[in-house]
């Protein structure tokens, strides 16, 4: 059975360490978005594309586009999930491209241990010390403290965790929790992963 939450995908800037957009790197035979756009399909109703005005121009192949409100600014992820809680008025659960190793198995893991009684459901990073706020279940309730936080020009999911009543979880493999940031990260690990097929 589909949980039913709002998947949202961050497609997220150009990164300057990267050099490249990240949702367009390729680790599993297909690029990033639709490697997670097929990988998290079959485990939510609903899954959109969080992005901005000119990324969606270059985004013509995928549905569910949910451009970031301009009244939200550009403060990244902050705006991403403000924007898409303004349309859908839905939980969501929310992962960046950032995330080569995440599986399914994970991500049931999470939908598993959601307390909708918490603000939010996430894991703990463990090596870093921090909870991850990029591959997170956001209730909507939080919606009005996120906008608090937005008020206050402070633009840190991180910190909204910190901040708030949440449920931590801990990953089975803390490697699932790792992000790949720059372009030399991405060279030497492109090669790990095995070929896969998937649906163009």
């Amino acid at each position: 059975m589909k949980s039913d939450i709002c998947a949202l995908i961050l497609v997220g800037g150009k990164s300057s360490r990267m050099g490249k957009e990240k949702y367009a790197l390729n680790y599993h035979g297909i690029n990033q978005l639709s490697f997670l756009s097929q990988t998290i399909g079959t485990l939510f109703q609903e899954v959109y594309i969080s992005c901005n005005k000119d990324q969606a121009l270059t985004l013509v192949d995928f549905n569910n586009l949910i451009i970031d409100a301009e009244k939200f600014g550009n403060n990244g992820p902050f705006t991403a999930v403000l924007s898409a809680f303004d349309k859908l008025k839905s939980s969501l659960f929310v992962i960046g491209c950032d995330y080569p190793y995440i599986d399914k198995s994970e991500i049931k893991k999470l939908i598993s241990s959601r307390d909708i009684n918490c603000k939010a459901t996430c894991f703990e990073n463990s090596a870093k010390q921090f909870p991850e706020p990029l591959i997170a279940i956001y209730e909507y309730s939080c919606h009005d403290l996120l906008l608090s936080q937005f008020m206050k020009e402070d633009y840190s999911l991180r910190r909204f965790l910190l901040n708030n009543s949440v449920k931590m979880i801990s990953p089975a493999r803390e490697l699932s929790l790792k992000s790949i940031d720059t372009i030399l990260e991405y060279e030497s690990i492109k090669n790990e992963f095995p070929p896969k097929i998937f649906h163009k």
